[in-house]
């Protein structure tokens, strides 16, 4: 979830482990844009879930805070 007001999501990927051990982890990379014309709070939130498709009451969340600099 996050303010799709300020971001756009532009691309995601999974990125395979370095190891060939069966159940190794990858990492999944987001990648943000900011919309254009838009006022900017100091601050934003994106919240992550990982959890299985199917189940959508379990998983793990994870918060993130977005700090804006101003230029």
């Amino acid at each position: 979830e996050y303010d799709k007001a300020l971001l756009t999501l532009s691309h995601s990927e999974y990125k395979k482990p370095d190891t060939q051990l069966i159940g190794a982890g990858g990492t999944m990379v987001f990648i943000f844009t900011l919309n254009e014309g838009k006022s900017y709070p100091n601050e934003t939130k994106i919240l992550f879930r990982y959890a299985r498709s199917w189940e959508h009451n379990t998983g793990t969340t994870r918060k993130v805070l977005v700090r804006f600099k101003n230029s």
